[in-house]
């Protein structure tokens, strides 16, 4: 299988806009149908009927070759389909969704398919709902040390459920909030079996640090986030939910600002710099394998790095062109040009990258006033080590941020050998013991 598992781990995020509107009419009574269909095409490769089924705003970006490479992605993580076990409609806005609950081989998993009110389908997801992890909880991790609350953060719109890890026998401590990297990731930031941010959280609580953790908002609303996706930002998809998640905090829990701690993960962590410009008060920061380079930039490295782990195919080589020139657009964004999203990386749109063109993470994060970790694993391949010597190489005369790399250990912070590849996400593991004790002794000495 060419396209890995680590590049749609990347891209997952840019893929959930891939939702079109059209006008509302009868709602059909068949999509339960059309859907299990769909799948039953996908899943036999017959790909040329299954993209008769989507509208025209989803065959621009997922024709063929994209639903091909996803389906392998799916199947090379999950195993092959068993049976259906369940499913369900639900109407949002003016889309119907069909909800299938799959067992394959390795996982249960819950089949989205968005259909409009053409009978076309304008949107198609895949996320495990159980992944087995048979290994035992590492030494670090005391299950009896905490108690987890369920909790609701932001209001109106864009409400987010998540878990609040609170430490037992002690009424004070600090906070950690944890802010997802890349894509539509739950409040565990799950990968196959892995779930680095439940292992943080739970390792965090047993040494007395409370953690709040909670699903992404493009997980939680991906139909709502498609119909505004002309106008998202990174603020948008992931600041102003740290902002709730600070608010929750102080307003409902008392916490006072200095307990609290902001870890951002990949893209969490190229985000904390802006994210410390509107929490110029919170206890410090955490940049955990965070891109010091422009996200366009690691992205066409990262395609490099996964086409080349074996002989490179004519078609990796014309998708890496054709990723050259939409990378070149970017550099033409101005207020005076709009550039269509087919005509720049991933069909995300200019406003997107727009705000990321003027974000300088390095030069914002030189304003920060409050202590900052800078973590790295030296086995990743989607965010290098030529990211963490970017941060350090601007950084380190200051006393108030701290720099660790560790040899062993991927993007997901788990050890391994040799150099990392996609098929590793799927090995269950847990985050290093070292991580977590580092990071603990960073708080402790800042709180």
């Amino acid at each position: 299988m060419k396209f890995k598992m680590s590049i749609v781990c990347f891209l997952l995020f840019f893929a959930v806009f891939s939702c079109s509107r059209s006008p509302q009419d009868e709602k059909p009574e068949d999509n339960q149908t059309l859907a299990v269909k769909f799948v039953e095409l996908v899943d036999q490769e017959d790909y040329e009927n299954a993209i008769l089924m989507m509208d025209s705003a989803m065959n621009e970006v997922f024709g063929k070759e994209e639903m091909k490479q996803s389906w392998e992605v799916v199947k090379n993580s999950f195993g092959e389909i068993d049976e259906l076990m369940e499913s369900r409609i639900e109407s949002i806005d003016d889309y119907e969704v069909v909800y299938l609950i799959y067992s394959f081989t390795r996982a249960t998993v819950e089949v989205k398919v968005v259909f409009d009110s053409d009978h076309k389908i304008a949107g198609f997801f895949a996320n495990p709902l159980e992944f087995s992890n048979s290994l035992p909880l590492p030494s670090y991790i005391d299950t009896t040390s905490f108690s987890e609350i369920e909790v609701e953060i932001g209001e109106g719109d864009w409400v987010l459920p998540g878990t609040y890890t609170v430490p037992r026998n002690t009424e004070e401590f600090p906070v950690v909030i944890l802010v997802h990297g890349s894509g539509p990731n739950d409040r565990d930031e799950t990968m196959g079996p892995n779930k680095p941010f439940r292992d943080m959280a739970w390792g965090l609580a047993s040494a007395g640090i409370g953690v709040l953790r909670y699903d992404k908002r493009t997980k939680v609303y991906p139909e709502k986030m498609a119909v505004l996706t002309n106008e998202l930002t990174l603020d948008d998809e992931t600041i102003e939910d740290v902002l709730s998640a600070v608010d929750f905090l102080v307003q409902k829990k008392g916490l006072d600002s200095s307990m609290i701690f902001i870890a951002g993960h990949s893209l969490g962590g190229m985000a904390i710099p802006r994210i410390g410009s509107y929490l110029p008060r919170v206890g410090g920061f955490i940049i955990m394998s965070g891109n010091s380079r422009k996200l366009e930039d690691i992205s066409l490295e990262q395609f490099n790095y996964i086409f080349r782990l074996d002989s490179l195919t004519e078609e990796e080589s014309l998708f890496i062109d054709t990723m050259r020139i939409k990378i070149s657009n970017l550099e033409k964004i101005s207020e005076d040009t709009t550039i269509s999203p087919e005509d720049l990386p991933f069909h995300v749109s200019q406003a997107y990258w727009a705000y990321l063109k003027d974000y300088d993470q390095v030069a914002e994060a030189k304003e920060i006033q409050r202590p900052v970790l800078i973590l790295q694993g030296e086995r990743d391949y989607q965010v290098t080590m030529v990211d963490f010597m970017g941060w350090k190489s601007a950084l380190e005369t200051r006393e108030s941020f701290t720099f660790k790399s560790y040899p062993y250990l991927n993007h997901l912070y788990i050890s391994g050998e040799e150099r990392s590849t996609p098929d590793e996400y799927m090995i269950p593991g847990y985050v290093s013991q070292e991580v977590i004790q580092d990071i603990i002794k960073w708080i402790e000495d800042n709180n």
